[in-house]
Formats: structure tokens, sequence, C-alpha cells
């Protein structure tokens, strides 16, 4: 049976139950300076690049400067 959450009260009374596992997703905004139009432009190309949407090209890039930054370290500190 999976784990449920209860959240606030209906006008009837009743709860309304969520799964456990399930969370909102998270979104988060950037902002860009006045100065910093010229990314707007570079997101566009790299997402064509990819064939992919601005949400998914801003994961691709944090996981493979991830894995860039930690992979790195510890193939140097062995």
């Amino acid at each position: 049976m999976p784990q449920t959450l209860f959240k606030r009260r209906d006008a009837e009374g009743k709860r309304n139950e969520v799964p456990f596992h399930s969370r909102p997703p998270i979104s988060k905004n950037v902002s860009y300076g006045m100065h910093q139009r010229h990314l707007n432009d570079k997101e566009e190309e790299l997402m064509k690049k990819y064939r992919c949407g601005y949400s998914t090209l801003v994961k691709h890039l944090i996981a493979e400067r991830y894995n860039e930054e930690f992979n790195e370290k510890k193939i140097t500190i062995i």
C-alpha cells in the first residue's frame, strides 16, 4: 500500500490524500541583467543544437558541469 500524506481538510471535512512519493515540481526563475541579454541568443542556439527545451538544456548543462567538477577531483585525489 503506498504511503500517503494528508493535506488540509476540504469544506466537507474530508481529507485529500496525496501519494507520499509524489511531490510538486520545482521551478526556478533566472534573472538577466541589462548587459546579459546576449545569453538568450546563446540559449536558443544550444537548444537548437541539442534539440531540447530550456528546462532540459539547463538540467543537461548542470549534470555535465557537475560530472566535470567532481569526477576530475576524484581522479586527482587517488
